[in-house]
């Protein structure tokens, strides 16, 4: 199976290597699923997002809030403390890359819940 087998919301057409690995070795983990989890390590690793940041600057349920402005779709201005430059690309992205996005938010809302200084 070749990377060229599945179609995906990302800028280069195709389901990132990891994700098409993980959804082949454990079948219980989706394509979406995996989607989800790519997002939610590259807000960790590309994007330079800590849980104790979240921790930090999100406490109002901002994360929640971006996931749910992201749903609804249309615009809505930033959550507080967010940059709008940041923003403004997440809403520009189309509704498939939003969907992922919603979902790496809430799963970085419950990393938030559950970090212990």
């Amino acid at each position: 199976m070749s990377d060229g087998d599945f179609q995906n919301p990302n800028s280069e057409g195709f389901i990132p290597v990891d994700v098409i690995n993980s959804y082949l070795y454990n079948p219980f983990i989706t394509v979406g699923v995996s989607l989800i989890n790519h997002e939610r390590g590259d807000q960790l690793i590309k994007h330079g997002r800590t849980i104790k940041q979240d921790y930090e600057l999100n406490a109002d349920y901002q994360l929640v809030e971006g996931a749910i402005k992201l749903l609804k779709g249309g615009y809505h201005p930033a959550p507080e403390g967010w940059d709008v430059n940041v923003w403004e690309k997440m809403l520009d992205k189309n509704e498939q890359e939003k969907l992922i996005i919603a979902g790496a938010l809430v799963a970085a809302e419950i990393d938030r819940l559950n970090y212990k200084e």
